[in-house]
């Protein structure tokens, strides 16, 4: 009875979704980001998120969950629900879409966690091996943000066994912080390569693993993307765009290490470490900003 009506749920947000977009996309009812839709189910208010598109419903998730009695508290007290919502509320917010998520859903995005868990482990084991042995920045680089990948992935699987609430900002923090710790160590490492010369010898099991990483992480993030609107889980699309993220870093990688083993160039190893630092620093943002209010 439970899944019939998660099901049902989940079959009229995406009804609000499809009409929002209809009539987002249309200039006679709404202008830029104006404009509002939402739906009440089951205790939980799903409003349009401020400063999203209607018209974007479809292609992005521009509903959030809210708690209707909470909400109904603030209006009887004459309280702002934007004070009640913002800051630690966020992950409030983001438990309440676990707890309206169908058990399928749930099944899959823990099969998908783990999958990538132990992929993961694979990129960070390999990577730092093949490191080692060819003394290549690119490659450190790249194993080391696997390893803060690798955290946020058993976040996603954290947040969705866990009743904590602060689970996922406390664990953003510290990844946030690590990718800071990074890319100071790329760019530290890769000066001090170019400084003594140091040539880094061909990797070809690096180069394997690199365009494994570049083919099987979009496709992780592809369906983590999808799993993500359908749970409503900010935790999951951060972790989708990570996985995005991954890929790119592993074709930088790639280019630096055939450079090197084909055409003997041993500084494109050290310049592609350095390549991979606006892209950590990027993820290190994006870790940052997730702590912060995103319902105003």
């Amino acid at each position: 009875m439970d899944t019939k009506k998660s099901s049902t749920n989940q079959a009229e947000l995406t009804r609000l979704r499809e009409l929002s977009a209809r009539i987002g996309n249309n200039p006679l009812l709404t202008q830029a980001s104006t404009g509002n839709s939402s739906i009440k189910l089951d205790g939980v208010l799903w409003i349009k998120a401020s400063g999203k598109w209607m018209s974007d419903a479809i292609r992005e998730d521009i509903l959030i969950p809210l708690d209707l009695a909470d909400v109904r508290e603030c209006v009887t007290h004459k309280v702002d629900p934007a004070d009640r919502y913002c800051g630690a509320s966020i992950a409030e917010s983001e438990q309440i879409a676990i707890a309206t998520t169908d058990a399928w859903q749930l099944r899959a995005i823990n099969r998908l966690q783990w999958l990538t868990v132990a992929w993961m482990c694979v990129e960070v084991a390999f990577a730092l091996l093949a490191a080692m042995r060819a003394h290549s920045v690119a490659l450190t680089g790249f194993g080391a943000d696997s390893g803060i990948e690798l955290l946020s992935a058993v976040t996603v699987v954290w947040r969705f066994r866990s009743d904590r609430q602060h689970a996922e900002i406390t664990a953003t923090k510290i990844t946030g912080w690590l990718l800071v710790v990074l890319a100071i160590y790329i760019f530290t490492a890769s000066i001090s390569t170019f400084i003594f010369r140091r040539r880094p010898e061909a990797s070809y099991l690096g180069m394997i693993l690199l365009l494994a990483s570049a083919l099987v992480m979009p496709w992780l993030g592809r369906q983590k993307r999808r799993l993500a609107t359908a749970a409503n889980s900010a935790a999951l699309r951060a972790d989708a765009a990570q996985s995005s993220i991954c890929a790119y870093l592993a074709w930088i990688a790639l280019a630096g290490l055939l450079l090197n083993a084909v055409a003997h160039v041993w500084w494109a190893d050290p310049l592609a470490a350095l390549c991979l630092i606006p892209v950590v620093i990027k993820e290190a943002k994006g870790a940052f900003e997730g702590r912060r209010c995103q319902c105003c």
